[in-house]
């Protein structure tokens, strides 16, 4: 049985195009596209320099591009940098209002896109990350976490299409996808998409999108290395989540771009925070990280 787990995305864009036509939905298009990163750029550590987050969303930038079009996988880039930026949000401003509103996020996510389950995904992974630490304050925060993720689980199914909603990853990565793959056993551009990484047209065809979510994912794992001593537990499993799931099919790459990017650009910047001091130095390391970093985002 078919259903529509998007049918608010069709009903907006069906407004848009009957009182603005095509233009419409090229500006509805251009606009959530512009908030996504605009969300994403604002995504880091204040008080810290900012220049590597702006190479990390540039890189993000080139792999999100092929879904820059009026379908729902535009939404499913916006509900995930709007989830990333809130929950930074939250954790920066120790702000449990914050951390509530994102099942609020979640919820209606779940009107507009079949792929919002990647919304829950990410609260299970932050609620896993915080059952990882030790300490009494972890310990609220891990049950603050767990009542989040669950919450958001429970109001996927308040949908018209009810428990559909919640079994979407299911019923993508088990039915879809296979359905698709046999549907275009000599895939194009767009159909590549449907394919694990392990297929081996997908490295013939390879371009740069894909390249530049490997250089990110590769940045990631360098900067989660580096900065090992202060993890937090729940980036290290959304890292590993979203991967997963962007090798099992190469159209969820973008996504895990975007979760990358976010998170190798706050440990880069937790990284620099220990390793160098925060205040004006002529020391030449400094200048040299500084300047050179800056040169690199304008280049």
């Amino acid at each position: 049985t078919s259903v529509n787990l998007g049918w608010l995305f069709d009903l907006l864009t069906a407004g848009v195009h009957s009182a603005m036509g095509g233009v419409g939905l090229s500006i509805l298009q251009g606009v959530l596209a512009g908030i996504t990163f605009g969300l994403i750029a604002h995504t880091y550590r204040a008080g810290i320099r900012t220049w590597w987050g702006s190479i990390c969303a540039a890189l993000a930038l080139l792999a999100c591009y092929p879904q820059f079009t009026v379908q729902p996988e535009l939404v499913t880039l916006l509900g995930v940098g709007g989830l990333l930026w809130l929950l930074q949000r939250a954790e920066e401003r120790a702000d449990v209002r914050l951390v509530w509103s994102s099942v609020a996020v979640v919820w209606l996510w779940s009107q507009f896109d079949p792929r919002a389950f990647l919304g829950w995904m990410l609260l299970l992974a932050m609620a896993l990350g915080e059952a990882l630490r030790r300490g009494d304050e972890a310990r609220q925060r891990w049950q603050l976490w767990v009542k989040v993720a669950l919450a958001s689980l429970a109001v996927t199914m308040i949908h018209p299409s009810l428990w559909n909603s919640l079994l979407a990853p299911v019923r993508l990565f088990a039915i879809d996808y296979p359905a698709l793959q046999q549907a275009f056993p000599k895939p194009g551009r767009t159909e590549i998409g449907f394919y694990p990484v392990t297929f081996a047209p997908f490295w013939t065809s390879i371009n740069h999108e894909s390249i530049a979510a490997f250089v990110l994912f590769a940045a990631t794992i360098v900067v989660l290395v580096l900065n090992r001593e202060r993890l937090h537990p729940g980036h290290v499993i959304a890292v590993i989540i979203f991967n997963l799931l962007g090798c099992l099919a190469t159209h969820e790459l973008a996504a895990a771009s975007l979760v990358n990017c976010v998170v190798c650009t706050i440990n880069a910047q937790e990284w620099y925070r220990h390793r160098f001091g925060q205040v004006y130095s002529v020391d030449w390391r400094e200048l040299l990280f500084s300047r050179g970093g800056r040169a690199v985002t304008v280049f």
